[in-house]
């Protein structure tokens, strides 16, 4: 739990959101956890048990954007290759 608490404090040094969305993973529901986002004014809000498909989509976004970034940062603005 120290790793989360200090990675999520981090976080907040960056900015402060008004919903924290989780899961309901042992790391979240830690008493110490949950008391931070409370002490910094932050609603908390939970995926309902047993919702692992929730992100599935951003999930795949993401992994379509990493395959096909690079190759588009490589080839925008060129008319050929030599």
């Amino acid at each position: 739990m120290p790793f989360c608490l200090e990675v999520l404090e981090q976080a907040l040094a960056r900015g402060q959101p008004e919903i924290f969305n989780t899961d309901q993973g042992v790391q979240f529901t830690n008493r110490a956890f949950a008391e931070r986002l409370r002490k910094g004014g932050m609603q908390i809000s939970m995926d309902g048990r047993g919702r692992t498909l929730n992100n599935v989509y951003v999930v795949r976004l993401w992994r379509t954007g990493t395959y096909f970034a690079p190759t588009m940062v490589l080839t925008i603005g060129y008319t050929s290759v030599a």
